[in-house]
């Protein structure tokens, strides 16, 4: 009869090496202060809207996601200005995370997240 202790470590082995291991990003995300109320805040000059399905709305525009870097990128002076990510009522987390890293690549000043 083998010891159970034996069996422990080969369900163990066996639970760790059939498992998948992913690697996260993370996003930095920083809340305003008390100083920096809805009225220190200019309008937004790019809104983008995610929505159902993966789709993009980029300033009222449908935007294919995979071209959206270049589409902010064409944008001029895109360093300084502040693009505005609204996730409508039926959009996914991961799309509204892959459109948030599509932003950071674009090279965007400021980057705000609304729900």
């Amino acid at each position: 009869m083998t010891p159970l202790i034996d069996v422990i470590f080969l369900l163990l082995l066996f639970f760790m090496l059939s498992s998948t291991f992913l690697k996260f990003s993370r996003i930095d995300v920083s809340a305003g202060t008390a100083a920096q109320g809805a009225a220190a805040m200019p309008a937004p000059e790019i809104i983008i809207r995610v929505g159902a399905e993966q789709s993009l709305d980029l300033n009222g525009d449908p935007v294919d996601p995979l071209n959206l870097v270049e589409a902010l990128q064409t944008i001029p002076d895109i360093q300084s200005k502040t693009v505005v990510v609204v996730a409508r009522e039926k959009a996914l987390v991961q799309d509204l995370i892959t459109t948030l890293d599509e932003v950071k690549k674009a090279d965007v000043g400021n980057i705000a997240l609304i729900r």
